[in-house]
């Protein structure tokens, strides 16, 4: 006799192939939208490095020229010797504070970069779960649903089992007790009716079902289960 869990597991089964098949598919588009995240990740930390090391390249080009041009630009201003300590200084500080700025500006853009990333990568990972989640889910219930659909059947095959049986037994019943009376023709008539057929049923508001007969007779599926403890 199946149970309604293993109508479950049973089903649960079959539908694996089917679910699975769902899920492969938010996998991959996860993979495919992750690995989107990674190249727009690593092409933009290409671009900043770049830009980081142009902003270095000039800000050195920069320091060079100065140092090359400033002999003459003091000399035009009638100062001799060549370049003071402070003046070589200056040209110095200017060129660390280039280097500076453009390690600055590439640590914070490269943190937005980063975070931003960090970010898109939590929410798709997010998504992900739950579609996984959600298709698992529907799995579940729809095992369920089904399950409860044949446990059903199932009851109410052997419902109308037990009430054929209780018939046949009360017919067997009527039978032997007209046979014992000698009622011979009466016998014969009932034989040659034949054994009733179930023509309809329905369930009543308690939950039992009332089955119908072809010769008229009503029986009642609780009938059989309060006879059967008796």
């Amino acid at each position: 006799m199946p149970s309604l869990n293993e109508y479950y597991t049973q089903y649960l089964n079959d539908l694996g192939s089917q679910y699975k098949a769902q899920m492969d598919t938010e996998t991959q588009n996860y993979n495919a939208s992750k690995k989107n995240l990674d190249s727009s990740y690593n092409r933009s930390a290409g671009q900043l490095g770049t830009v980081r090391e142009q902003a270095m390249r000039d800000a050195y080009v920069s320091q060079q020229k100065a140092m090359r041009d400033m002999p003459v630009t003091l000399a035009a201003q009638g100062i001799r010797g060549g370049m003071t300590e402070s003046t070589y200084g200056n040209l110095l500080k200017t060129y660390q504070n280039s280097r500076n700025a453009a390690t600055t500006s590439y640590n914070q853009q490269y943190g937005d970069l980063t975070q931003n990333y960090q970010n898109n990568m939590t929410e798709l990972e997010n998504a992900y779960r739950k579609s996984i989640s959600d298709i698992k889910a529907a799995q579940n219930a729809d095992a369920w649903a089904r399950a409860n659909d044949s446990w059903a059947a199932y009851l109410q095959e052997q419902a109308e089992k037990r009430a054929q049986e209780q018939w046949d037994m009360e017919k067997q019943k009527k039978t032997g007790r007209s046979s014992g009376g000698g009622r011979s023709s009466g016998s014969s008539k009932s034989s040659s009716q034949g054994t009733p057929k179930l023509v309809g049923r329905k369930t009543l508001p308690t939950g039992q079902t009332a089955y119908q007969w072809s010769d008229g007779k009503i029986t009642y599926s609780h009938n059989y289960f309060s006879n059967s403890k008796r």
